[in-house]
């Protein structure tokens, strides 16, 4: 006949005594398994919540890039233009306006390595209306 004793509110068997420290140091290694991978997981989130943050700057500076060549053409400046802008310590956009028959051609690109971004739009010499626009990400 077996003798059960009652420890916080589970019986266990008299024999069964090295159990649950058996158990206990289980579950404790694989906690100790699982934290570096959380905080690993954690790492790898903020790194592209960062890099994606920094795209987005990047591609708002081409844009306003853009915004300035159209904003100097209302001023009269003409055209060919070239220009580089720099908008931060790592943050250099080149413009380039180009005047076509019918149309003016503007380009905006960010010269970092990493980011790069091209825009480029067709726009109406008459009236400045943006008839084409394409971005471009990458090399």
């Amino acid at each position: 006949m077996k003798k059960y004793i009652l420890v916080k509110l589970k019986f266990i068997r008299q024999n069964d005594k090295g159990y649950i420290i058996y158990l206990n140091l289980v579950l404790i290694s694989l906690i100790a398994l699982f934290i570096p991978l959380l905080i690993q997981q954690q790492y790898l989130n903020h790194q592209i919540s960062r890099q994606r943050a920094y795209s987005s700057q990047n591609r708002a500076a081409v844009e306003a890039g853009l915004e300035y060549i159209l904003y100097q053409i209302n001023a009269g400046v003409e055209l060919p233009l070239a220009e580089e802008l720099y908008l931060a310590e790592e943050l250099k956009v080149n413009i380039r306006g180009e005047e076509g028959e019918e149309y003016n051609y503007f380009y905006s690109e960010s010269t970092n390595k990493n980011n790069k971004y091209l825009i480029e739009i067709t726009v109406d010499k008459e009236n400045l209306s943006i008839i084409n626009k394409k971005i471009s990400r990458g090399d």
